[in-house]
């Protein structure tokens, strides 16, 4: 099977006693969940003893393994490292919320429509009950959640 391919050519490259470098096209490409889970966490006993390069369209592998990375189309559009790794925090809403009033709260940086949902970024996760509470009080509220958006998931959406 293409999972157990990866795993031979996985596990011949951790032959080399002498591994300074690892480049990986789509390691993860054919793997079940488990074995994903399994060669992440022995790539993550290797950092700082390897440079590992590793083209993936797995944001949430990138995002635990890497010290920063790169997006590519037609070129690089983005690079990011591990010191402006941060996640966004959302508060999503109903879409009958007017946006020109959700604009306004305190402590909200962006407002944008998607679908059937109005996504709010907030500054920080400390800022939630402020916002909540502030939505709660408008007459158009039905119902709000709050979701985290990684570095990379959220700068891989803006690009592809």
């Amino acid at each position: 099977s293409k999972g157990n391919q990866q795993k031979i050519k996985f596990i011949a490259a951790m032959l080399n006693k002498n591994l300074k470098y690892l480049l990986m096209d789509e390691p993860f490409d054919g793997l079940d969940p488990i074995m994903v889970n399994k060669i992440q966490n022995f790539l993550l006993t290797l950092k700082g003893k390897v440079t590992m390069i590793i083209t993936s369209h797995r944001m949430d592998v990138v995002d635990k393994l890497c010290d920063s990375f790169i997006i590519l189309k037609d070129g690089v559009v983005a690079e990011e490292s591990s010191k402006s790794k941060s996640s966004k925090v959302i508060i999503v809403t109903n879409k009958e919320m007017p946006i020109e009033k959700l604009q306004k709260l305190v402590n909200v940086s962006s407002v944008k429509q998607e679908g059937e949902e109005i996504l709010i970024e907030i500054k920080s996760l400390k800022d939630f009950k402020a916002v909540n509470s502030q939505l709660i009080k408008m007459k158009e509220y039905v119902w709000s959640s709050l979701r985290r958006k990684s570095l990379t998931d959220s700068v891989f959406e803006r690009y592809a």
